[in-house]
């Protein structure tokens, strides 16, 4: 392995712990247990729809975020057009609270009084093609709101 794709792989380690320390934190906040499970037919239809926008070329990073720089980045169902860090994100999370977008279910699109939060972190993935530079994919959280529903379905009840 070259020496910058060791640094580069060594930085996705360090992205990642602090992906999964940032899930645990907004999951303590939220009084949400974590649960280390596949994703269920419901995550895996949006994982499916994040990576459809990146084939597509529909999906950029905001500007906190390089692929040469590994540093959590978050997917979010209601804007799916962009990584963001997580100031990106939290901005995004907050423009939506209290309208009709913050009660629309992120996979069937019913809205309904109260929808559950839920996250699904997807690690990162380094490319190394000499003679290109490596570059990394960052470890990825998306975070998208369910409907009863679909949280059922997803959940495999």
């Amino acid at each position: 392995m070259r020496p910058g794709t060791t640094a580069l792989v060594d930085q996705a380690d360090a992205a990642s712990a602090q992906a999964n320390a940032a899930m645990a934190m907004i999951a303590t906040r939220e009084g949400s247990p974590i649960r280390h499970v596949e994703p269920g037919p419901v995550a895996q239809a949006l994982i499916a729809r994040m990576r459809g926008r990146a084939i597509a070329g529909q999906l950029t990073l905001c500007l906190h975020l390089s692929y040469t720089a590994p540093a959590p980045a978050f997917w979010c169902a209601w804007a799916p057009g962009r990584l963001r860090c997580a100031a990106c994100a939290r901005t995004a999370s907050i423009r939506i609270k209290g309208t009709r977008e913050d009660r629309r279910c992120d996979h069937c699109r019913t809205v309904i009084p109260r929808i559950h939060a839920d996250m699904v972190q997807l690690p990162p993935v380094v490319v190394d093609l000499p003679p290109w530079p490596a570059r990394c994919v960052p470890p990825i959280t998306m975070m998208f709101g369910l409907c009863p529903p679909c949280q059922h379905k997803d959940a495999g009840q």
